[in-house]
Protein backbone atom coordinates (compact mmCIF):
# COMPACT_ATOMS: atom_id res chain seq x y z
CA UNK A 1 0.00 0.00 0.00
CA UNK A 2 2.96 2.31 0.44
CA UNK A 3 3.45 2.58 -3.32
CA UNK A 4 -0.27 3.05 -3.82
CA UNK A 5 -0.19 5.98 -1.41
CA UNK A 6 2.75 7.60 -3.21
CA UNK A 7 1.08 7.16 -6.58
CA UNK A 8 -2.30 8.43 -5.34
CA UNK A 9 -0.74 11.52 -3.77
CA UNK A 10 1.44 12.26 -6.79
CA UNK A 11 -1.45 11.96 -9.24
CA UNK A 12 -3.90 13.93 -7.05
CA UNK A 13 -1.53 16.65 -5.88
CA UNK A 14 0.83 17.09 -8.83
CA UNK A 15 -0.14 15.37 -12.08
CA UNK A 16 -3.91 15.87 -12.21
CA UNK A 17 -3.86 19.60 -11.30
CA UNK A 18 -1.24 20.31 -13.98
CA UNK A 19 -3.06 18.27 -16.61
CA UNK A 20 -6.39 19.87 -15.69
CA UNK A 21 -4.82 23.32 -16.01
CA UNK A 22 -3.44 22.54 -19.43
CA UNK A 23 -6.46 20.53 -20.66
CA UNK A 24 -9.47 21.79 -18.66
CA UNK A 25 -12.30 19.28 -18.45
CA UNK A 26 -10.50 16.78 -20.68
CA UNK A 27 -8.54 14.81 -18.10
CA UNK A 28 -9.95 11.85 -16.24
CA UNK A 29 -8.38 10.19 -13.21
CA UNK A 30 -9.17 6.47 -12.99
CA UNK A 31 -8.78 4.97 -9.54
CA UNK A 32 -8.43 1.19 -9.61
CA UNK A 33 -9.05 -0.65 -6.37
CA UNK A 34 -6.99 -3.81 -5.98
CA UNK A 35 -7.80 -5.95 -2.98
CA UNK A 36 -4.81 -7.74 -1.55
CA UNK A 37 -6.49 -10.78 0.05
CA UNK A 38 -3.26 -11.88 1.75
CA UNK A 39 -3.71 -8.79 3.96
CA UNK A 40 -6.97 -9.40 5.87
CA UNK A 41 -7.71 -5.73 6.49
CA UNK A 42 -7.36 -4.99 2.78
CA UNK A 43 -10.81 -6.43 2.21
CA UNK A 44 -12.24 -4.29 5.02
CA UNK A 45 -10.76 -1.01 3.81
CA UNK A 46 -11.98 -1.71 0.27
CA UNK A 47 -15.46 -2.44 1.63
CA UNK A 48 -15.25 0.89 3.41
CA UNK A 49 -14.42 2.62 0.14
CA UNK A 50 -17.44 1.02 -1.51
CA UNK A 51 -19.66 2.09 1.40
CA UNK A 52 -18.44 5.69 1.03
CA UNK A 53 -19.04 5.53 -2.70
CA UNK A 54 -22.60 4.32 -2.10
CA UNK A 55 -23.42 6.82 0.65
CA UNK A 56 -21.60 9.94 -0.52
CA UNK A 57 -19.91 9.57 -3.93
CA UNK A 58 -18.31 13.03 -3.76
CA UNK A 59 -16.50 11.95 -0.57
CA UNK A 60 -14.79 8.95 -2.19
CA UNK A 61 -11.53 10.71 -3.12
CA UNK A 62 -11.29 12.67 0.14
CA UNK A 63 -11.96 9.40 2.02
CA UNK A 64 -9.27 7.63 0.01
CA UNK A 65 -6.78 10.42 0.75
CA UNK A 66 -7.64 10.34 4.48
CA UNK A 67 -7.33 6.56 4.53
CA UNK A 68 -3.95 6.66 2.79
CA UNK A 69 -2.82 9.19 5.42
CA UNK A 70 -3.63 6.62 8.13
CA UNK A 71 -2.84 3.49 6.14
CA UNK A 72 -0.27 2.05 8.54
CA UNK A 73 -2.97 1.83 11.22
CA UNK A 74 -4.58 -0.85 9.04
CA UNK A 75 -1.44 -2.84 8.23
CA UNK A 76 -1.34 -6.46 9.43
CA UNK A 77 0.61 -5.95 12.67
CA UNK A 78 -1.64 -3.08 13.73
CA UNK A 79 -4.95 -4.82 13.03
CA UNK A 80 -4.20 -8.47 13.81
CA UNK A 81 -5.92 -8.50 17.22
CA UNK A 82 -8.90 -6.43 16.15
CA UNK A 83 -12.34 -7.85 15.36
CA UNK A 84 -13.87 -6.95 11.99
CA UNK A 85 -16.50 -4.62 13.45
CA UNK A 86 -13.82 -2.81 15.46
CA UNK A 87 -12.00 -2.07 12.22
CA UNK A 88 -15.25 -0.80 10.71
CA UNK A 89 -15.72 1.48 13.72
CA UNK A 90 -12.27 3.00 13.18
CA UNK A 91 -12.95 3.37 9.46
CA UNK A 92 -16.25 5.09 10.25
CA UNK A 93 -14.31 7.88 11.97
CA UNK A 94 -12.31 8.46 8.79
CA UNK A 95 -15.52 8.44 6.75
CA UNK A 96 -17.09 10.89 9.20
CA UNK A 97 -14.09 13.20 8.89
CA UNK A 98 -14.91 13.71 5.18
CA UNK A 99 -18.64 14.25 5.68
CA UNK A 100 -20.04 10.72 5.48
CA UNK A 101 -22.75 9.81 7.99
CA UNK A 102 -20.92 7.49 10.41
CA UNK A 103 -24.12 5.73 11.50
CA UNK A 104 -25.18 4.93 7.94
CA UNK A 105 -21.64 3.83 7.14
CA UNK A 106 -21.54 1.43 10.08
CA UNK A 107 -25.03 0.13 9.36
CA UNK A 108 -23.95 -0.74 5.84
CA UNK A 109 -20.83 -2.62 6.94
CA UNK A 110 -21.69 -4.00 10.38
CA UNK A 111 -21.71 -7.78 10.72
CA UNK A 112 -24.22 -8.93 13.33
CA UNK A 113 -23.62 -12.03 15.44
CA UNK A 114 -27.11 -13.36 14.71
CA UNK A 115 -28.68 -14.63 11.47
CA UNK A 116 -30.45 -12.03 9.36
CA UNK A 117 -34.25 -11.95 9.18
CA UNK A 118 -34.21 -14.31 6.22
CA UNK A 119 -31.94 -16.74 8.10
CA UNK A 120 -28.77 -15.87 6.20
CA UNK A 121 -25.58 -16.54 8.13
CA UNK A 122 -23.25 -14.77 5.72
CA UNK A 123 -23.70 -11.07 5.13
CA UNK A 124 -21.91 -8.71 2.81
CA UNK A 125 -21.92 -5.23 1.44
CA UNK A 126 -22.86 -6.75 -1.93
CA UNK A 127 -26.50 -6.96 -0.77
CA UNK A 128 -26.62 -3.18 -0.32
CA UNK A 129 -24.93 -2.63 -3.66
CA UNK A 130 -27.26 -4.88 -5.60
CA UNK A 131 -24.71 -7.67 -5.86
CA UNK A 132 -22.16 -5.48 -7.61
CA UNK A 133 -19.95 -4.56 -4.70
CA UNK A 134 -16.92 -6.30 -3.31
CA UNK A 135 -17.56 -9.43 -5.34
CA UNK A 136 -17.03 -7.37 -8.51
CA UNK A 137 -13.70 -6.14 -7.22
CA UNK A 138 -12.63 -9.65 -6.37
CA UNK A 139 -13.80 -11.29 -9.60
CA UNK A 140 -12.49 -8.61 -11.94
CA UNK A 141 -9.43 -7.61 -9.91
CA UNK A 142 -10.20 -3.96 -10.53
CA UNK A 143 -13.08 -1.62 -10.97
CA UNK A 144 -12.78 1.85 -12.41
CA UNK A 145 -14.25 4.76 -10.49
CA UNK A 146 -14.00 7.71 -12.83
CA UNK A 147 -14.28 11.26 -11.58
CA UNK A 148 -12.28 14.38 -11.76
CA UNK A 149 -10.48 15.13 -8.52
CA UNK A 150 -10.41 18.66 -7.39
Amino acid sequence: MTYSKKLFNTVCNDVFPLAEKKYPGKVQFIFRQHIQPWHPSSTLVHEAGLAVLKLAPAAFYPFSAALFAKQTEYFDVNAVHEARNQTYERLSKIAGSVGVDEGAFLKMLWVDDKPSQDGSLNVSLAKDLGGSGLSSLMSHSCLDWQWGYG
